[in-house]
C-alpha cells in the first residue's frame, strides 16, 4: 500500500505560521512605540542628577563646603547645582548626616520626583560624612 504525500496541507501550515508571525511582530512594535518619550524621562531626568551630583563630588571645594556646614545648605553648592540643571527639570537638594532620611514634599501635586544621592565622606584633613540627595521633576 502506497501513501500519497499531502503537498497542499504543508504549504498552507507553512502560511498560517507566516501569517501569525507577522501578525506578533507587528503587534509588539505597535505596543513599544505607544508612548515612548514617556519611557525615556527617569533615564534622562537620572542621567542629569547623576552628572550633577558626580559634579559636586569631584569638586574638593565643593566637598569641603558639604562637610563642614553646620545647619544652612552651602550656597556654593547650591549655585553649583543650580547652574547645572537643565531648563526642562527642576531640582531640590538636601544634606543629611548618614543614618539620616533625607525627605522632601516640595514638588508639584502629582509630579514624578526622581532621585539621586551621594555620600560625601571625608577629605584629607576632616571626616564627617553627609548625604547629598538630589530630587528633580519635570516641568508642567
Amino acid at each position: 500500500m502506497k501513501f500519497r504525500k499531502n503537498k497542499k496541507g504543508w504549504v498552507r501550515l507553512v502560511e498560517a505560521f507566516a501569517s501569525v508571525l507577522l501578525i506578533g511582530t507587528v503587534l509588539i512594535l505597535i505596543v513599544n512605540q505607544q508612548n515612548p518619550k514617556e519611557d525615556r524621562i527617569p533615564g534622562i531626568v537620572s542621567d542629569y542628577e547623576i552628572s550633577i551630583l558626580r559634579n559636586i563630588e569631584l569638586n574638593e571645594t565643593l566637598r569641603n563646603s558639604i562637610i563642614t556646614a553646620s545647619a544652612s545648605f552651602p550656597t556654593d553648592v547650591k549655585t553649583q547645582v543650580e547652574s547645572l540643571i537643565p531648563p526642562s527639570l527642576l531640582c531640590a537638594t538636601a544634606l543629611c548626616e548618614t543614618n539620616e532620611l533625607c525627605n522632601f514634599s516640595g514638588a508639584s501635586t502629582g509630579a514624578d520626583v526622581y532621585a539621586q544621592k551621594i555620600f560625601i565622606t571625608s577629605t584629607l584633613t576632616y571626616y564627617h560624612p553627609k548625604q547629598l540627595k538630589l530630587f528633580c521633576w519635570a516641568k508642567t
